[in-house]
Order: C-alpha cells, then sequence, then structure tokens
C-alpha cells in the first residue's frame, strides 16, 4: 500500500486531473493507485459474508449503480424497486464501497479549497467517473455560481462521461423544455440531450417562444440555450430580456447570452436605456452592461456615473424656495363719471375701480422629494469593476479619478485619437 501523505496524494489527484482532456483514458492511467481505494479488485469491498453495503457499481460499456449491493456466489446483485436484481455475471468491471469514497471526496474538496475552478472541476470529474454524480454536479454549480463562463466546467458539461448522462432516459424534448432544470450543471446537460433529440430549426422556434413564457424559469432556460447554441441568431428578444425582464435570473443569462454572440454593437441599445427616465431601468442597464462583458462599455459607465455624481452634489446644495400667498377677492364698481356737454347733448363716462379684499401669506415650503442615484451608482461601479478587473475604491469621485488616469486604455481608438470621450455621449 502506498504510504505517501494523504494531502501529498490529492495534490498529486488533482494536477492529474487539471489535463485538458478531462476523463482521458491517459489521465486515469496516472492516476496515483493510493487513490483508487478499494477498486484494485474487481469485487472491491464487501461487507460479512459479502453482504449488504452502500456501494458503487462500476458495470460494462461506461455506466454506473450506486446504491444497495450484494455479492451472491459469483455474481452482484442490486437493490431496486424494491427487491433485489441480479446483474449478468462479469458484469461489473469494480465495485467501491460508497461511505470510503465519500470520506475520500471529502478529503479532496478540503484540498481543492474554494477558488479555484479548475481544481474543483477536476474534483467534479474524478467524482463523477468514480460514480458520485450528484456530488460532482453540486461542484460544478458552485464553480458556474461564480463563473458562470467557467470554460473547464462547460467543457465536461458538453461532452459528459456516461456516468454523467442523467438526462439519458428522456426521449422527448418536449419534456425538457417544458420544465426545465433549475440548476447551472443540469441546465447544460439538458442542452446537450436537447441537440441530440431534436433538429436545430424546432429547438431555436421553441427557445425563442419560451423567452415570453410566464414562468421565469422556462425564459432563463431559453435564454440560456439560445447563447450556448445559437449565438448572435436572435439578439433583439434578449436585450429585452436583458434590461427589461422583472427577474434577475433571466436579466443574467439574456445578458450572458448577448455577451456570447461577440459584437460589441449590442451595446448600443443598453447604453440608451441609461437614459431612461424609470430608475429600476437604468439600473437594470448599468447592470447589464457589466455582465454582457463588452469593454466599450466602459466609457459610457464612466459618462453617466460622472452624470449622477454632478446631479447629487446639485441636489446636495438645494435649498428649499420662498414665497408670498394672496388670498382674496376683487370686486369691481362705478366709482364716478365724466361728464361732458356737445351740442346740448350731455354724456356720461363712468370710472371703474377694483376693490380687494383679502390677506397676502409669507409661505415656506416645508417638504421636498429628490430622486437617489444610489442604486444606479452603485451597479455602474459593480460593472466598471468587472470589466475592468479594477478596484480604486467605493465612490464615484474614486472611479472619476482612475478615469482621468486611464482613459487612453479604454477610449475606442478614434475617440482616443481626438481626445474625445464622448463616443456613446450622443442619444
Amino acid at each position: 500500500m502506498n504510504n505517501r501523505p494523504r494531502g501529498a496524494r490529492a495534490i498529486a489527484l488533482l494536477v492529474v486531473l487539471a489535463l485538458p482532456s478531462f476523463g482521458s483514458p491517459r489521465a486515469r492511467a496516472q492516476e496515483p493507485r493510493a487513490v483508487r481505494s478499494g477498486s484494485e479488485a474487481p469485487d472491491g469491498p464487501q461487507g460479512p459474508d459479502g453482504g449488504d453495503l452502500a456501494r458503487v457499481l462500476h458495470l460494462r460499456g461506461g455506466t454506473a449503480f450506486r446504491g444497495r449491493t450484494r455479492r451472491v456466489e459469483d455474481h452482484w446483485e442490486v437493490f431496486t424497486d424494491g427487491g433485489w436484481k441480479a446483474l449478468p455475471t462479469g458484469s461489473v468491471e469494480r465495485a467501491v464501497e460508497e461511505r470510503r469514497l465519500l470520506d475520500q471526496a471529502a478529503h479532496l474538496r478540503e484540498e481543492a479549497g474554494s477558488d479555484d475552478g479548475l481544481r474543483r472541476v477536476a474534483l467534479a470529474d474524478w467524482m463523477a467517473r468514480e460514480g458520485l454524480v450528484a456530488e460532482a454536479l453540486t461542484e460544478l454549480d458552485r464553480v458556474l455560481a461564480a463563473q458562470p463562463d467557467q470554460p473547464d466546467a462547460l467543457r465536461l458539461l458538453a461532452h459528459p462521461g456516461r456516468t454523467m448522462q442523467v438526462f439519458r432516459s428522456v426521449d422527448r424534448a418536449e419534456a425538457l423544455l417544458d420544465s426545465p432544470p433549475r440548476t447551472p450543471s443540469l441546465r447544460e446537460l439538458a442542452l446537450s440531450r436537447l441537440s441530440e433529440l431534436e433538429d436545430r430549426a424546432v429547438i431555436f422556434e421553441r427557445l425563442r417562444a419560451d423567452l415570453a413564457s410566464p414562468s421565469p424559469a422556462r425564459r432563463a432556460f431559453a435564454a440560456r440555450g439560445l447563447g450556448r447554441l445559437f449565438p448572435g441568431e436572435d439578439v433583439e428578444p434578449l436585450l429585452g430580456r436583458a434590461v427589461l425582464d422583472g427577474s434577475p435570473e433571466v436579466r443574467g443569462e439574456a445578458c450572458r447570452a448577448l455577451g456570447a454572440a461577440g459584437d460589441p454593437a449590442l451595446v448600443l441599445p443598453v447604453v440608451r436605456a441609461l437614459g431612461s427616465d424609470y430608475a429600476s431601468v437604468r439600473e437594470n442597464a448599468a447592470e447589464a452592461l457589466g455582465a454582457m462583458a463588452y469593454p466599450v462599455a466602459v466609457e459610457p459607465l464612466v459618462a453617466r456615473l460622472g452624470a449622477i455624481s454632478s446631479s447629487g452634489r446639485a441636489a446636495g446644495a438645494y435649498r428649499s424656495p420662498g414665497a408670498v400667498l394672496f388670498a382674496g377677492r376683487q370686486v369691481a364698481y362705478i366709482q364716478d363719471f365724466d361728464v361732458e356737454i356737445a351740442n346740448a347733448s350731455s354724456i356720461a363716462d363712468p370710472q371703474v375701480n377694483v376693490l380687494q379684499e383679502g390677506a397676502v401669506l409669507d409661505v415656506r415650503v416645508h417638504g421636498t422629494h429628490s430622486e437617489s442615484f444610489a442604486v444606479e451608482g452603485r451597479r455602474i461601479r459593480g460593472s466598471l469593476a468587472r470589466l475592468t478587473g479594477a478596484d480604486p475604491g467605493d465612490s464615484a469621485a474614486d472611479w472619476l479619478q482612475w478615469w482621468e488616469q486611464h482613459r487612453d486604455t479604454w477610449l475606442p481608438p478614434r475617440e482616443r485619437a481626438t481626445g474625445s470621450g464622448a463616443a456613446f455621449g450622443s442619444r
């Protein structure tokens, strides 16, 4: 038995699994023998007298069974559907006790840490090949929650091994489209299976229609599917969802689909939304520009941040106005007559005057209303940090100072040459 320290074995495992070809025969061949505990013998660990234990049975053909198993004479039996079922003799390539795999996975998870996406993807790949599919998908969900487009995780899910094909029993595309899975990893697996079940044109039309579904889960799945399977083919409804949808999840998926299109001009409609009369639309647009991940959005975001900062300073210097108010009435009356005599005729010209009565009051404003840009400013700063990787501070002044120092890096070449900073300023 290998006597190397357990930590060293875990590190060696993760280095091997980090090779570009996840789950390849070459990677498995280099996997340390000590890591493959319980898998050296074809039958693996057994309970007393080959009794009932929770195991993972790896079957010929690449599939696996996880659950209660027992060895009976020359064959294995599995407990399923309320009873024991015998497997054909020789169908089991190896058997591993589930408890030992879970202990090993817990230790490797601790070694992988919480911030290293590649190491966690490698750990998930090992878990899937060992039959710990639920644990593997949980690891991938954590990676995709932090980095929705993590390339190694997406590559593993786009070409899952036989043990991780959780939708292989689904034989109708409608089953996946009508009730899409909720977690990131299962959605990627569902999209892979969907491509195998239905023609591309049919899938495209169905996903496009589902963008208008009343279900947020279906809208989010449709946006992800359009971004993964049809990048850049139908962006107009995605632009609307990226800014106007009431679900943050749908907005995020739509933004990532727009980013997958690879067209920086898509930021223009979203930049125009920064000038909306509605605060929620402006806030969503600021967030969307960061999620779409186009560097050309940096300049208009800084311009908007400067504009709302100036508005905030003006509002801070505002003083309530004062005025006077007259409350009363006016009454017209004839005060006198001008009499003229001409050619033996008398003409009386009346003189009309006005009588006023009432009161004049001094008026001061006791309450005012001003619009706050705090949420919009916070989302703009978050998008700028996401696009630039910079962290100058938590205030608008910090970012405006950063922009003065780095604007040449982020301005388009034409604007850089002319010294202009208003590439997106005209709306």
